[in-house]
């Protein structure tokens, strides 16, 4: 049995085969057998149920596990030889029953559609130009996130009669949305209390707020982008009724020991809580550095080397990636389908972009044996345990949860080859402030 591969584009192919009819019926007639053995039909003994019954009920079912089963290893055989490498499984049409019918007799011809990788080939990358931001954690930053703790600490007072919304300031209000007349599903709520100036609603309508007093009612309108999560009001505009029902001001703590431990620093002291702020927003700012950095890298290569990428990929990571916005907005109190989303071209740009990098990451990884090391790893986690008050249960945890491992290795791998491509790109440092970074 010998198959063909035919290429019907780039990186897709076709293969095709036929299994002849005595390897089929041989292999239904062994199965066929050990169900026999097997199976327990009322009013048969064990062992003794006439293969006619064990065909009527059995045999269109086992021929379709065996066409299937020499189908793949006939494809995992016939790839292996002609050295190709698959982007994901093959694409294979089942039989029709009347197919399946006479494959014992007739043989089964077999098509399998599958896409492969693409040969990841970085010439002249000493002439591409790769921006990488740096950035420090300064005084100024950990203030902020000290001022920042006591608001999220803090108590809230009802202002006083008369005084003006702020932001900072917690609202509670009544809004009715309204799109060409009609009311429109997440536009109207009762008693809702959110921070003005933590973005919990869109800006224009956190604005609209700024500056009412309690008790008193505004009309504005709002229009939402056209990439806006919910495809039926993406790029409309509303006109929203809004009820000032009251405004509390925030009471700051002081910044005593009792309040420095009841925040996690155990010996209450001002100088340890700066400490402590430092190691985290280290860990944030390296983080944020990376995803920045890796996100340039990523743009610049998709921007510079063209070559296909897989289809299949592009579906994969799309589906990945809606389904998780879908997770997110139910979160929120959404109920939405893939369907009711808004899928806009930039959308389908960035995928494919971030399925260039993957396939870029893991060529340079093969070629330049880039993979992690056990060191970085074993550094990585001890970091993360430092910041929990049982570190070595942290560890210990941790090391165990293989999907978690499996994410940092990946993780690290992706970081040594960020590291090689700057050793051989054209870089151009770029500072920025920490407030820059973490926005970016």
């Amino acid at each position: 049995m010998s198959a063909t591969i035919e290429t019907v584009a780039d990186l897709r192919r076709i293969m095709s085969f036929h299994i002849p009819a005595e390897r089929i019926a041989s292999a239904v007639q062994q199965r066929l057998r050990k169900l026999a053995r097997e199976v327990r039909i009322d009013g048969f003994r064990p062992g003794k149920i006439p293969m006619s019954v064990i065909e009527h009920r059995f045999k269109t079912s086992v021929v379709e596990e065996v066409v299937n089963a020499i189908a793949k290893s006939t494809y995992d055989q016939e790839i292996g030889l002609a050295k190709l490498r698959p982007a994901f499984l093959p694409e294979f049409a089942e039989l029709p029953e009347e197919k399946l019918a006479v494959a014992c007799t007739e043989g089964a011809a077999i098509q399998l559609r599958f896409e492969v990788l693409p040969d990841v080939e970085l010439a002249d990358l000493e002439n591409v130009e790769i921006e990488r931001w740096n950035s420090e954690v300064d005084e100024e930053t950990i203030n902020k996130t000290i001022q920042h703790l006591r608001k999220q600490t803090g108590t809230f007072v009802a202002g006083e009669p008369g005084s003006a919304a702020e932001m900072g300031d917690r609202a509670t209000v009544d809004f009715d949305g309204k799109i060409d007349g009609e009311s429109f599903e997440g536009g109207q709520a009762k008693d809702m209390r959110f921070l003005l100036g933590e973005n919990f609603m869109p800006a224009e309508f956190e604005k609209a707020i700024e500056g009412m007093t309690a008790g008193e009612s505004k009309t504005f309108q709002l229009t939402f982008p056209a990439t806006y999560r919910v495809a039926d009001i993406a790029g409309k505009t509303a006109d929203f009724m809004v009820t000032l029902h009251s405004i509390e001001k925030v009471v700051l703590p002081e910044m005593s020991p009792q309040w420095i431990q009841s925040v996690g620093v155990t010996d209450g002291t001002i100088e340890s809580l700066r400490k402590e702020i430092r190691k985290n927003l280290d860990l944030q700012r390296e983080s944020r550095l990376f995803a920045r950095n890796r996100d340039g890298l990523m743009q610049a290569l998709f921007d510079h080397y063209h070559f296909a990428v897989p289809e299949v990929l592009v579906r994969k990571r799309t589906k990945d990636l809606l389904y998780r916005r879908i997770q997110a907005m139910k979160e929120q109190g959404y109920d939405l389908q893939t369907d009711s989303l808004n899928i806009p071209s930039q959308f389908l740009d960035q995928v494919r972009c971030e399925v260039h990098w993957m396939l870029v990451v893991n060529d340079l990884a093969a070629q330049h044996g880039l993979i992690p090391q056990d060191a970085q790893v074993v550094e990585h986690i001890r970091r993360l345990a430092s910041s929990y008050q049982e570190p070595d249960a942290f560890e210990k945890e941790y090391v165990q949860d293989d999907h978690r491992m499996g994410s940092l290795r990946l993780h690290y791998s992706e970081r040594n080859v960020v590291d090689y491509l700057y050793q051989h790109a054209k870089v151009v440092d770029k500072t920025v402030p920490f407030s820059e970074l973490i926005v970016a």
